[in-house]
């Protein structure tokens, strides 16, 4: 009889006469409030073994998190140290396309140029100053090495360029007093070998016109067209007056026991091996003989075999 009795709710509006009526019995109510408190008490529960979880979880992985904080700081480091050390090889290369470029070049120039000077003496003894040339090339070869080192710790500097400087120096020097110990002191003078100078290719390294590739010229070369008149620059004995593969018609004056003097690429030639021939004596004429691409003279003027910039003797 309890169960069948009902509740009753009543909703009354101001602005209208309407009345709503809702009803529910006791059994139903009962059935409600059973409900609400089954799912409050599910939310609790719920709520404690999820706190309990989390904080299980978070006790089981706490070394894990203070793990990977530490290691997330050490990666931080790391790649702060990554990042000076990219930047100091940045540094390097460009300490390394500099020595390229300037440096390196230089000391390579002047081993050839050693090379070169040690090469005008039959003993390993100068004149001009430098008493052991040779030793002076195992020195430089010494600074080539000494040089990239110094690039990888970073400290080369003005002092390296400045012994570079120096050793130039020493090198000009040398050679002046090659050229004035074998040639101005005894007496050799030389005049220009043509008439009418035009030079058209100066002693030393230079794009090769045949291959494209550089080389190294040993002489100068006077343009001119065939028939040009070609003189002696200094008066001596012909040592060859004929053909050579590269230098085509050739002639070969000595001047003293160490400087001689060639003609290259006549069309022809008026003198003979073993002829004494005077300073501005006619010996043959410009032509396009043997290795050339054109009609010129090829001059060198060589001092125990090795050949010397002409441009420094000729007067």
């Amino acid at each position: 009889m309890e169960n069948k009795k009902r509740y009753h709710i009543i909703i009354a509006s101001d602005e209208t006469d309407a009345i709503k009526r809702f009803s529910i019995s006791r059994k139903g109510l009962r059935i409600i409030f059973t409900s609400v408190i089954f799912l409050l008490f599910f939310i609790v529960i719920s709520g404690v073994v999820f706190v309990h979880n989390f904080i299980k979880f978070k006790v089981r992985f706490m070394p894990v998190s203070k793990k990977y904080e530490v290691v997330k700081k050490q990666n931080l480091q790391l790649e702060k140290e990554n990042e000076k050390l990219y930047a100091r090889l940045r540094k390097t290369e460009f300490n390394l396309l500099y020595w390229e470029k300037n440096t390196k070049g230089k000391l390579l120039s002047l081993s050839k140029q050693i090379k070169h000077i040690a090469r005008f003496y039959k003993k390993d003894v100068a004149i001009g100053g430098v008493e052991h040339i040779n030793d002076v090339r195992k020195e430089l070869n010494k600074k080539l090495i000494d040089g990239a080192n110094e690039l990888i710790f970073d400290k080369i500097g003005s002092n390296f360029i400045d012994e570079i400087g120096n050793y130039e120096w020493l090198l000009a020097r040398e050679e002046r007093a090659i050229i004035k110990y074998f040639i101005f002191s005894r007496g050799i003078s030389f005049s220009w070998p043509v008439k009418s100078v035009r030079i058209t290719s100066y002693y030393g390294e230079r794009w090769d016109p045949m291959n494209g590739r550089i080389g190294f010229h040993r002489g100068i070369d006077f343009g001119g067209t065939i028939g040009v008149p070609v003189f002696a620059a200094a008066s001596g004995k012909v040592l060859w007056s004929g053909r050579v593969k590269e230098y085509g018609n050739l002639v070969i004056i000595n001047h003293s026991y160490a400087v001689s003097s060639r003609y290259a690429h006549l069309n022809n030639f008026v003198v003979k091996s073993g002829d004494y021939v005077k300073k501005g004596e006619l010996i043959g004429f410009i032509g396009a003989t043997g290795r050339t691409t054109g009609p010129h003279l090829h001059f060198e003027i060589r001092i125990n075999g090795e050949t010397v910039n002409p441009l420094k003797i000729l007067r």
